[in-house]
């Protein structure tokens, strides 16, 4: 299964961050969904993460552990995050853009994109699979 995300969020995965809000933990607003999706990549809970993106991934065991492995990776490869900041929210019907300052104890810091769509009133990770 190849995943082709939306807009910037690829370089999030990269990054180790995948923001959204499942059916279980939906967030009110597209910000409080991507603080709690960075807060669960920072702790090392990828399977905690992936719950935040659309149903489509995360209700479907293969697209979770396949996301999961490419969040865990991506986290690896950037190294431990130390901080983020949610720098901006915009919100067009039923989709929205926040910008998160990501902070590394490597003292680098990467400023991502992340699309979000709305759905049933809940905010989730914007992703397309192919």
């Amino acid at each position: 299964m190849r995943f082709i995300m939306n807009g910037i969020v690829a370089g999030v995965v990269m990054a180790g961050v995948f923001v959204g809000g499942c059916s279980s933990s939906g967030g009110a607003s597209p910000s409080a969904v991507v603080a709690k999706f960075v807060s669960a990549v920072q702790e090392k809970d990828f399977d905690e993460a992936v719950t935040y993106m659309v149903p489509e991934i995360s209700e479907d065991d293969e697209a979770r552990a396949k996301v999961s492995s490419m969040i865990a990776s991506g986290a690896a490869k950037n190294g431990e995050m130390s901080g983020f900041q949610i720098t901006d929210e915009t919100i067009a019907d039923s989709t929205a853009e926040v910008t998160v300052s990501l902070t590394f104890k490597n003292g680098t810091t990467n400023k991502e994109s992340v699309n979000l769509k709305q759905i049933d009133g809940k905010w989730y990770v914007a992703m397309q699979m192919q």
